[in-house]
């Protein structure tokens, strides 16, 4: 039977070498990016020229028109739509109401737009692109997350979720710009 030996952690610490503890820190970080939510993705092609379609994504106001989460968007920013705008957005789930702000991260008119969560329950980023196609718009628009802690647990179902209501909603997005219809929905 082998012998059990235990190890003082400090003795260990001073015979591990630089290189071995770069190493560690290296796949800490890995596995800390493994607590990601699952990032998705889903596009659809909107019949109609892109920069209509990037005026009207950029713009995340227009997000409780077509997005059944949202019951109210504004933009709190002075001036233009660019890097550094904001963005409130108030949802409602299980009979609660709950702000989020967002911040354009990424700015390049009619090629892509991006935020990040700036308080609100995950911190979620995502992003928009458009890409002009034979006829339309295609829109690609992708989620992710830093969820820590125990809401680590609840990533794969906050991602199946995501994808679900994305699925829904991407079709209203389609028509209701396919249309000219603006009115949020019921």
């Amino acid at each position: 039977m082998p012998v059990r030996r235990r190890v003082d952690a400090r003795a260990a610490a001073l015979t591990i070498p630089r290189r071995l503890l770069r190493t560690t820190r290296i796949l800490r970080r890995e596995r800390t990016e493994r607590g990601q939510l699952e990032g998705f993705e889903r596009s659809t092609v909107i019949h109609r020229p892109t920069e209509e379609v990037f005026g009207y994504l950029a713009d995340l106001a227009h997000d409780a028109a077509w997005r059944r989460e949202w019951v109210a968007a504004s933009n709190v920013s002075e001036g233009p739509i660019g890097v550094g705008s904001r963005f409130r957005l108030v949802a409602r789930f299980l009979g609660r109401e709950s702000a989020t702000e967002y911040e354009v991260t990424e700015y390049e008119p009619n090629r892509s737009v991006a935020w990040k969560a700036l308080s609100g329950p995950l911190p979620l980023r995502f992003r928009r692109t458009f890409e002009s196609v034979e006829g339309g718009t295609r829109v690609a628009i992708r989620y992710d997350a830093d969820i820590r802690g125990l809401l680590r647990l609840f990533g794969p179902p906050f991602a199946r979720m995501g994808r679900r209501q994305l699925d829904g909603d991407l079709p209203v997005l389609k028509s209701l710009l396919e249309t000219g219809a603006s009115e949020p929905r019921p």
